[in-house]
Parts: C-alpha cells; sequence; structure tokens
C-alpha cells in the first residue's frame, strides 16, 4: 500500500507543472547529456550520504529522476521564451519532491537532504530576487 502511494507521488512529482531555475550569470551552459551525468553522480552521492535502506533506494532514484525530467521539460519551456513564473514553480516542484521524500525517508534523512540542497545552493551564489 505505502509503495502503491509513493509510486503514485511519484508519478504526480512526474505530472506536476514546475520550471528549472534559470542559469546565473556567467556559468557555462551544459548539454543535455552533461546534465544527465551531472544527475546522476550528484544523485548517487546523495543516496549514499543518505544511507538509504535497500528498499528506499529505488523509490530514491525513481522521484530524483521524476524531479530531473520535470527540470528539463521546464528548461525546454524556459529556452522556447516561457520565463513566467519560474522561481515560483522551481519553489513547487522542490516542495512536492521533499513532501514524496518525507513518506519514506526517516527525519534524519530528510534533515540531511536539505543540508546537502543547502550546501549546492550556496556553491551556486545567492538566487536573486
Amino acid at each position: 500500500m505505502m509503495r502503491k502511494t509513493l509510486y503514485t507521488l511519484a508519478l504526480l512529482l512526474f505530472a506536476s507543472s514546475s520550471a528549472f531555475a534559470q542559469q546565473g550569470q556567467g556559468r557555462r551552459a551544459m548539454s543535455p547529456e552533461q546534465m544527465r551525468e551531472r544527475h546522476d553522480v550528484q544523485v548517487k552521492e546523495m543516496a549514499t550520504a543518505l544511507e538509504l535502506s535497500e528498499e528506499q533506494t529505488p523509490l530514491f532514484l525513481e522521484v530524483m529522476e521524476a524531479q530531473f525530467a520535470d527540470r528539463m521539460d521546464l528548461m525546454e519551456d524556459m529556452q522556447a521564451g516561457n520565463r513566467g513564473n519560474m522561481r515560483e514553480k522551481m519553489e513547487a516542484l522542490q516542495a512536492t519532491t521533499e513532501k514524496v521524500l518525507a513518506g519514506f525517508l526517516n527525519e534524519t534523512q530528510m534533515e540531511k537532504y536539505k543540508e546537502i540542497l543547502a550546501s549546492r545552493r550556496g556553491r551556486r551564489g545567492p538566487a536573486s530576487t
């Protein structure tokens, strides 16, 4: 039952309307292949850092894959000129992702997940307002 619920939530995440954050100034654009490679490496590193169980690992990978697919779709929209509400859409995507992850990660893992995201944001620099 929990697995079915999580799968449904992952599908909801995949189908959700969300946005890819604008790249910072001075950053070189990556090809879709480079983004895929970077995503795969980061997700594997995160899965290791979170010390996921055998049950949690495939769920986590599925959720992160759905989020990546949404981001790629939204990047295409952004490149086509649909830049409206990008920040809000990206925040909604992240909130949905966290809600799904909270369904199967424990408190310690969720805290660690948020710490990892915060450290990545710090490396990118502050978001423009």
